[in-house]
């Protein structure tokens, strides 16, 4: 099933944009990395779940948000490039970051230093008060939400979608808890919220930030979410040392009731005490603890994950001439594709041209056959109680049945001419042994009359 949705997802989006790699799947969505072929830059594509797309409500609620999204630019929010449907495909795409979660930042440091604080959470307030100003509700706030770029810039991702998935009829049915540990009292206890639910998240991560850890977090997600709803917090002062001010800050922003809380992203960036037209739009990462992991090629100058270094050398995997064994396996591999392609398996001969652009990226031999495959490959369409799993292609494209028919009679030849003799014999039987038997009577007549 998951092969035959990440296919369709390519052939849907093949015009404007080329799948590199799957990076996670979700619930609501499913995401890519991914190239624009227009414009040639990396972006992260969020395809939405099929089963969400049929959910008329769903749909409703997030078209919705898309257009509120549309509407909103702010340095600290994720960039959406497009919003749109390709087929039964519907997908986001947006910017795509290289950097570091904050929850793994925060990992690294074990807790972060006031000052590291005010740079990551007044800026991403001020992102709210953009996006709160147009009832936007991001819902999903967490560290793990939050992304510190290469540049030290903070970006707030994955705004407004959670929300939409909310009021659809497959997760209100399933009543499974994930990650409650940033959800408010309001959402754990499915009661009705508004834009104060961010503000106690954000609470939660600036909590976390100061302390390295969340104020509620039990064995179980049930247990935690009990424990936020019923328990109170320990306070920051109580776990590090930290200016009293800040203190009442998280503790007030962590309330139970909303109307008890700091009463608006605006309010809470006046009381971080930060002058709006002197805020840093980035996290000073200080004395290089944070490891983004990346490294520079020394050909194209492209940032790299090191892991996919050959021999320790600093250049990167697009720059890396294929080894005498991956050539040998990349020419095994043209053939098998070459030969699938003459059988008419256009998908499995696309995976064989993948299998060489993971050898050798840039195989433009690779490349010329994905496009033969894609031309002649077979289209997808969802038939009546069957599924995609079902892998079943239904139509071909521009392929010559009369052609068809020509190949297999000259493959079989004999055989089919001696199958169609004998259906004739077997289909005909008496009556040509009758006509045989009458021909041979007109003709030797008085022979048999004598013999008789």
């Amino acid at each position: 099933m998951e092969k035959a949705v990440d296919t369709l997802v390519k052939w849907a989006l093949l015009l404007k944009y080329e799948i590199i790699e799957k990076i996670e799947q979700g619930r609501i969505a499913t995401i890519y990395k991914a190239l624009h072929k227009s414009s040639d830059r990396l972006v992260l594509l969020k395809v939405i779940s099929l089963d969400l797309v049929k959910d008329n409500e769903f749909l409703n609620r997030f078209m919705e948000i898309a257009d509120l999204r549309r509407e909103i630019k702010h340095p600290n929010i994720e960039n959406i490039i497009e919003i749109d449907k390709s087929e039964e495909i519907l997908f986001v795409a947006t910017e795509f970051y290289e950097g570091l979660e904050l929850s793994k930042f925060i990992s690294q440091n074990n807790q972060l230093s006031a000052d590291q604080t005010l740079q990551i959470i007044s800026p991403i307030s001020e992102a709210l008060v953009v996006a709160h100003a147009k009832n936007l509700i991001h819902y999903d706030i967490k560290s793990s939400n939050i992304i510190i770029t290469k540049e030290g810039k903070l970006i707030l991702k994955d705004f407004g979608f959670t929300y939409a998935a909310s009021v659809s009829k497959l997760t209100k049915k399933d009543k499974t808890i994930t990650n409650p540990e940033y959800k408010s009292p309001e959402q754990v206890g499915d009661k009705k919220i508004d834009y104060r639910t961010d503000l106690y998240s954000l609470g939660v991560v600036m909590y976390e930030c100061l302390t390295g850890k969340v104020p509620f977090k039990a064995n179980k997600p049930l247990a935690t979410a009990l424990s936020i709803m019923g328990d109170a917090p320990k306070e920051v002062k109580d776990i590090v040392q930290v200016e009293e001010k800040y203190n009442n800050i998280v503790k007030q922003l962590l309330e139970k009731e909303a109307e008890q809380r700091i009463s608006s992203a605006e309010e809470l960036f006046n009381r971080l005490g930060i002058d709006k037209n002197k805020i840093q739009k980035s996290i000073e990462i200080g004395e290089g603890k944070i490891d983004l992991n990346y490294t520079k090629c020394i050909k194209c100058e492209k940032h790299f994950n090191p892991t996919d270094k050959k021999d320790n050398i600093e250049i990167c995997p697009e720059c890396t001439e294929p080894t005498e064994y991956e050539q040998e396996t990349i020419r095994t591999l043209n053939n098998v594709a070459t030969q699938l392609i003459n059988d008419g398996d256009y998908e499995a001969a696309f995976y064989k041209f993948e299998e060489i652009e993971k050898l050798d990226a840039g195989n433009i031999d690779a490349q010329k056959g994905k496009d033969i495959c894609i031309k002649g490959a077979w289209k997808f369409e969802e038939k009546e109680n069957q599924t995609l799993s079902d892998g079943v292609l239904d139509e071909v494209e521009n392929i010559d049945e009369k052609e068809l028919d020509n190949k297999k009679s000259d493959d079989i030849g004999n055989f089919e001419d001696k199958k169609l003799y004998n259906k004739k014999s077997d289909d005909l039987g008496n009556f040509e042994d009758k006509k045989l038997y009458n021909k041979k009577s007109d003709d030797l007549g008085n022979f048999e009359d004598k013999k008789l």
